[in-house]
């Protein structure tokens, strides 16, 4: 629900005591919404969004009550700055411009997909929800009537089977929609040219969830830690880096992480690891194996890669042989 003046507009947020106080975040303020990041209920996707633009003509400030998704935003600006487009461009939002632009009208309701799948493939029904004006459709059979319960507390399915099932068959087309996709990994794109280079992080690894500072420092299992998907532009040799740490820290492998941010608050600053050499496997074949010294920061491989798709997965042995821990950090470009 968007805010709108001539300089901006924002989704109007509610105002009621938090139902659920699991983390940091929630206990300090949650605007009565239940669940958190990553939740399929409100206080998991329902985020303020504020848009300023002086001449864009959008008139006094002003609420808009009207249900609106990240997807809409690009279509918006294509309309409000009158870009071309290809005949047949597509979008998975729409635009707003007509709600922006006019305050007197009254688009129809929408109905809008939410579904978190993160580094692990979706399943259907699992953290979804269908938004229609009041109603949420959490999964596959708990409804909520946000205008009289904004807190998701009473599911009140049985006693509106028909907007239960109206919203249930939009999910069903949506998945079967893309259903199909859901074994497609999109690749990173390894440029080809010796002055570009592509940085890959455990954000990126396949079905292996490490997507934060806190499980780097601590080691995430599994102890190869996950596979990246690479696309490479052209045929040849390229140099491949494993790291720890973030390159531009230039920290030694077997060190603890940092002990505070650069804006000084303390942080956990996780293990110390006994690394004495690396390995990088490319498509799941033989590991090639390279020697780390003591302060060294990363470890250098040489590889031929033909173009195309493949997988690389590198990771930290000790000098038993054990594996220790994945490589969170790594870097290719072309020699």
């Amino acid at each position: 629900a968007p805010v709108c003046s001539d300089s901006s507009f924002a989704m109007n947020n509610l105002q009621f005591q938090s139902v659920e106080d699991e983390s940091r975040g929630e206990k300090i303020f949650n605007a009565g919404m239940r669940g958190k990041k990553g939740s399929n209920y409100e206080g998991g996707h329902r985020v303020i969004c504020f848009i300023r633009w002086p001449n864009g003509g959008f008139g006094k400030s002003r609420t808009i009550d009207y249900a609106s998704h990240i997807t809409d935003i690009f279509p918006t600006l294509v309309d409000m700055l009158g870009l071309d487009l290809p005949d047949n461009a597509e979008f998975d939002g729409a635009s707003l411009k007509d709600v922006l632009l006019d305050e007197n009208i009254s688009l129809q309701a929408r109905k809008i997909i939410v579904q978190f799948g993160g580094r692990i493939r979706p399943q259907k029904y699992e953290k979804s929800c269908v938004i229609w004006n009041n109603w949420r459709l959490i999964g596959e059979g708990k409804l909520y009537d946000l205008e009289k319960d904004p807190g998701q507390r009473t599911n009140v399915a049985v006693q509106n089977p028909e907007v239960l099932r109206t919203l249930k068959a939009y999910y069903d087309d949506y998945w079967a929609s893309i259903e199909s996709s859901i074994e497609v990994v999109e690749p990173l794109l390894v440029r080809s040219s010796p002055q570009e280079f592509t940085n890959l992080t455990s954000n990126s690894w396949i079905e292996v969830d490490c997507d934060n500072r806190d499980r780097v420092a601590a080691t995430c299992e599994p102890a190869r830690g996950g596979v990246w998907s690479i696309e490479v532009e052209q045929s040849g040799t390229y140099s491949v880096r494993i790291s720890r740490w973030p390159f531009h820290l230039e920290r030694a492998l077997t060190r603890k992480g940092p002990a505070a941010t650069i804006s000084g608050m303390e942080i956990d600053q996780g293990k110390a690891l006994t690394i004495t050499s690396g390995e990088l496997s490319v498509n799941g074949g033989q590991p090639l194996e390279a020697v780390a010294g003591e302060k060294d920061v990363s470890i250098e491989f040489e590889i031929s890669l033909e173009q195309g798709l493949h997988t690389v997965q590198g990771w930290f042995k000790d000098v038993s042989g054990r594996d220790l821990t994945g490589a969170y950090y790594g870097r290719i470009q072309a020699k």
